[in-house]
């Protein structure tokens, strides 16, 4: 086995920016947060959250309907209506607002009843309607583009820590030493467990493993380059396992990345950050 003088090395920023974002869990990650905002921008963001207001005492007075439109939101196949309202409060102060139905028409001039936390009534509903489009519960749709986040946190910490490596490590090669199938698939390729036995420059035995379901690039070689810390051999990282395809120069310092690797990178981060931001500024503040 091979192994190399490491040296503190200056990872070019095209590096840093594949192995943070280019990991297949961190792209995975953008993927489905950026999917999961979709329906959470249309459903979770409508959702009633103000049904915990009306847990406490409350004032109900009488009201007539004024209006009732139809809006382009079905759940369970039933329209979904909003229904605007005007009531007069105890004090005399005549109010206007409105609720959500849904499968359910008001006729202008029907009389409701209204209701509204004591003292606020300015927010106000029609009794057994909503003042959302939608029941609370469809928030949980919200658990969607978090487990995407999740993801994308997850892919950058091990993004920092092969960073890390790169840059402290001692460059050296690994020998395959087992590969046993693990209980998951991804795209319905078996996830294996590759473990690697390497020496360090004390000539101390270790081992490295890796889970993935793209074994050949780890088994193409009869050693596989690996780094790992001089001070801590047991944080080592496979090299091949890593986003994208940088390579070391004979001073043994790593390569910049070509810019369509690097754009490849991130342009799923762009647009799903982008997007986003887009349709909350369009949503929230453009008049």
């Amino acid at each position: 086995m091979n192994v190399r003088t490491s040296m503190p090395r200056t990872l070019p920023l095209s590096v840093k920016i594949k192995l943070l974002f280019g990991g297949g869990l961190s792209q995975s990650g953008w993927f489905l947060f950026g999917f999961g905002m979709i329906f959470f921008w249309v459903f979770g963001a409508n959702a009633d959250f103000s049904e915990f207001k009306f847990s406490g005492p409350l004032t109900r007075v009488s009201g007539t309907v004024i209006e009732s439109v139809e809006l382009n939101y079905e759940v369970n196949e039933r329209s979904v209506y909003q229904v605007y309202f005007r009531f007069i409060t105890p004090e005399g102060d005549e109010l206007e607002d409105f609720s959500f139905s849904t499968g359910r028409y008001f006729k202008v001039n029907t009389p409701v009843r209204v209701e509204y936390p004591e003292g606020n009534p300015r927010l106000s509903r029609i009794e057994g309607l909503r003042r959302s489009p939608f029941s609370i519960w469809l928030s949980l749709i919200g658990l969607l583009p978090l487990t995407g986040v999740i993801m994308v946190i997850l892919g950058i910490r091990k993004g920092i820590k092969a960073s890390h490596l790169l840059a402290n490590g001692i460059l050296t090669t690994g020998k395959l030493t087992s590969k046993e199938p693990t209980n998951t698939t991804i795209n319905d390729q078996r996830v294996y467990k590759l473990t690697f036995v390497f020496k360090d420059h004390n000539s101390r035995t270790h081992t490295v493993t890796e889970k993935t379901h793209q074994t050949r690039q780890l088994e193409d070689d009869d050693e596989e380059r690996l780094v790992y810390l001089r001070d801590n051999p047991q944080k080592a990282i496979m090299f091949d396992s890593l986003p994208g395809s940088s390579k070391f120069d004979g001073a043994n310092n790593i390569l910049p990345n070509g810019f369509s690797k690097t754009l490849g990178s991130i342009i799923l981060p762009i647009l799903v950050l982008g997007g986003n931001f887009a349709y909350w500024y369009m949503a929230y503040y453009s008049s």
